[in-house]
């Protein structure tokens, strides 16, 4: 039971890292000329890639799976030995990763709508009918 347990928080904290890397690079203030300037430079697919963040977060959880496995597995190359099942686990982990930072792609998204409209909206004063 723990090691299911243990799984599934790894796998939430790797979708959390994958949703925060992605927020960086594709919706932050920090990255915001360099997303611009490689947008303007139409490079093969990466502006693409840059002006949709469902699209980076693909590429994201692939980073972030892939550094996990190599941690896991202490190995330089996941693909050394051909190892089937630590090529499964791979897949399976960057599919997993992707899919709920999506999730929190939508829920974050759902937040920030929120608050937009809550501050947005004016409440006239009592008696000015």
């Amino acid at each position: 039971m723990y090691e299911l347990f243990h799984s599934a928080c790894i796998v939430m904290l790797l979708a959390i890292a994958c949703e925060a890397i992605t927020e960086i690079i594709g919706a932050s203030l920090l990255f915001e000329k360099v997303r611009e300037k490689i947008i303007a430079l139409d490079i093969c697919f990466i502006s693409d890639l840059l002006a949709c963040k469902y699209c980076l977060s693909v590429w994201v959880s692939v980073v972030v799976a892939g550094s996990y496995c190599m941690v896991e597995h202490r190995s330089l190359s996941l693909f050394n030995s051909f190892n089937l099942f630590i090529i499964l686990k791979f897949m399976l982990i960057i599919i997993v990763v992707h899919r709920l930072s999506n999730w929190l792609h939508l829920l974050f998204d759902i937040i920030q709508e929120y608050r937009q409209c809550r501050w947005s909206i004016t409440i006239p004063a009592p008696g000015n009918d």
